[in-house]
């Protein structure tokens, strides 16, 4: 993961799903022995392409019918079934691409090591190397392009992946996926405008395509045009009813999508409408984790404490698995801080760091990955003790070097807050004008901006930002905590001026 409460938690999902799905394409020629099955993996391709797994598997798994030794559909069946959220098949299905790869190209056999280097094998070094090799051997293939591309974003270097993905657009202008990958790239950069004029091309060459309106929507809520994206998301689902009607991944991240756009707009009751149907349409072991966090967010905010105690299936789900523990841990830590049980909240935070140490044991990259959500709730324990320059340093120096916080509302909204509650308004102020100059429909730091002034002393000021609030929060539920808060300093303006 973005937006409101650690919506950024899963900030490059989208964007390396995009990688995944792109690079799936090949050259016309890869090796089977029949054409038949040929014709299918173009199929499985195209369903690929526009996030159906569910449906490429389908084809794929008929191809393999067709020729058992077709290794280039046994590589595209390990992306299928990793989107549909079923990693076992997945790796398994490397492994059988693996074993044929002396019986195919050079080419195809690079591709193949790749994948199950950087995957499977966990051996980032070498599959960088190969995609050194590839390159070097086919300066003017589609995929190599593709692979240094996304090499370049891993080293987070997004103007040399830009680059690649646009001469992916030299090779084949027609090629729709690529223009999605561009209109996220585009973001990271905050380069709004031709992130959203990428994405609108996606749709045309991707006409009457979910995803393109998904992206669309996504991207729109990142600027708090919330509006927008509600039409974009809700016109997706209008092309394929029946995304609602079975476990699909495009499913779960429309109405993941939904669910943040409401919540953007302050409608917690809508928000946790759609977040609980992404949650059910999330396929395999997969899960959107920012889905289910945001669900019982988003109940927290609203103090909806019996709706929280009796919706224990998000939870359930992240208990499941290791890699997804430690946000149940987050969750039930924020919980307790609000009910002002401090304690066990200390508690929740140690469980959290036992998991990720032992996680961190057997692959050394998710410390890097899950030591920021660690932090975030060891900086707000700080808060509720009310020792706010710990926080500080704790937001600082672990949640900030992740590229997760670059877009998340939510952890600058508490760093924000944690300066504020230290009396260091200016460096307060600083964060809060940097995440609305991007999005300045963001009601978290618009409000945090008028307590600030109002602390201050400045109340004109401390006024004009809470009619921007008002108007900002105008169809939101009347439960949502920032609310109360905002009317004891509209109560108090009234005196003071």
């Amino acid at each position: 993961m973005t937006k409101r409460v650690l919506i950024s938690i899963a900030i490059m999902l989208t964007v390396l799903i995009a990688v995944i799905a792109t690079g799936l394409r090949t050259s016309p020629k890869v090796t089977t022995v029949s054409p038949e099955a040929y014709e299918l993996y173009l199929n499985a391709e195209e369903m690929n392409q526009n996030f159906y797994p569910a449906e490429a598997i389908g084809f794929l798994e008929k191809a393999i019918e067709l020729d058992n030794e077709f290794a280039m559909a046994y590589l595209q069946l390990f992306f299928s079934y990793g989107i549909n959220g079923e990693y076992v098949k997945s790796r398994q299905m490397i492994e059988k691409a693996t074993l044929l790869k002396d019986y195919v190209s050079e080419r195809e056999a690079l591709i193949i090591e790749i994948n199950r280097n950087s995957g499977e094998q966990n051996n980032q070094d070498l599959s960088d190397s190969l995609i050194e090799v590839l390159y070097q051997k086919y300066p003017k293939s589609f995929e190599a392009h593709l692979y240094k591309a996304s090499l370049a974003v891993r080293e987070n270097d997004i103007e040399a992946a830009i680059e690649f993905y646009n001469n992916v657009v030299d090779i084949d202008e027609d090629f729709a996926p690529v223009y999605n990958i561009l209109g996220y790239m585009y973001a990271e950069l905050n380069r709004y405008d031709e992130a959203i004029d990428n994405l609108k091309k996606y749709a045309e060459k991707a006409p009457g395509k979910v995803n393109p309106y998904d992206s669309i929507g996504e991207i729109l809520i990142r600027v708090g045009r919330y509006e927008e994206a509600l039409e974009n998301l809700k016109r997706g689902l209008e092309i394929r009813p029946e995304l609602v009607e079975s476990k699909n991944f495009l499913g779960a991240a429309i109405h993941k999508n939904i669910g943040a756009a409401y919540l953007g707009r302050g409608q917690i009751s809508e928000a946790v409408k759609y977040y609980a149907i992404a949650t059910k349409l999330q396929p395999g072991e997969n899960v959107l984790l920012d889905a289910v966090v945001n669900r019982y967010m988003a109940l927290i905010l609203t103090k909806r404490w019996d709706e929280f105690d009796s919706d224990t299936e998000g939870l359930d789900i992240l208990d499941s698995s290791e890699r997804t523990k430690p946000f149940k841990h987050l969750i039930k830590g924020i919980y307790h801080l609000a009910h002002k049980d401090i304690q066990s909240a200390i508690d929740e935070s140690e469980g959290m760091r036992d998991i990720i140490t032992s996680l961190t044991e057997e692959n050394s990259s998710v410390f890097k990955r899950l030591d920021p959500i660690n932090a975030l709730l060891d900086a707000d324990i700080k808060m509720s003790q009310e020792r706010y320059s710990e926080a500080v340093k704790i937001f600082t120096s672990r949640c900030f070097t992740s590229d997760m916080a670059k877009h998340s509302s939510w952890l600058n909204w508490r760093l924000a807050e944690a300066y504020r509650l230290d009396e260091e308004y200016e460096k307060s102020k600083e964060i809060a004008e940097n995440v609305l100059s991007v999005n300045p429909n963001n009601y978290f730091l618009r409000s945090l901006l008028v307590q600030i002034y109002f602390d201050e002393g400045d109340y004109k000021k401390a006024k004009i930002e809470l009619k921007r609030v008002k108007s900002l929060l105008s169809e939101a539920d009347s439960d949502l905590f920032l609310l109360a808060g905002m009317r004891k300093i509209e109560e108090a303006l009234e005196v003071l001026l």
